[in-house]
């Protein structure tokens, strides 16, 4: 009788999870590819890099949304909504530093536009003056900035 039982069971892989597609992973690797492409073709300037470097700590934050929602499948669907729709406003606002004519088409699309823009600060790093200070007993010497 157990003998028979083996028989007639089918094999089946044991423990296969189905894989989930993240759609913020995909969107994010669709945007770069195509940020990229307009870079080489001379639509977007590379100076777009400099403003996108300021926000790579929202992918953490996405990262981290992903983590606790993303169990599910409703969690994965709002974490990714999320993270897209940061993925947008950030890639919307570094193109309208850099694109007059994008950045006149988003003040028609959202009249607080320039508004919004205002509220991120600059980290520009400005010209300021060197100011040598040296200890006369130690003879230590520092640079400061004025």
């Amino acid at each position: 009788m157990n003998k028979e039982i083996k028989e007639n069971q089918v094999s089946e892989p044991c423990c296969k999870e189905p894989r989930h597609t993240n759609a913020f992973s995909a969107l994010l690797l669709i945007s770069l590819g195509i940020i990229l492409l307009l870079n080489n073709f001379g639509v977007l300037p590379w100076g777009l890099w400099e403003t996108l470097w300021k926000f790579w700590p929202i992918f953490l934050v996405v990262w981290g949304i992903e983590t606790i929602f993303g169990h599910s499948l409703i969690g994965r669907i709002i974490s990714s909504a999320i993270g897209i729709a940061i993925l947008l406003a950030v890639l919307a606002y570094s193109i309208s530093l850099v694109n007059t004519n994008f950045d006149h088409w988003m003040q028609k699309q959202i009249p607080s536009w320039s508004e919004i823009k205002k509220q991120i600060p600059d980290n520009q790093i400005k010209q300021k003056e060197k100011v040598f200070r040296c200890d006369p007993f130690t003879q230590d010497c520092q640079v400061l900035y004025k």
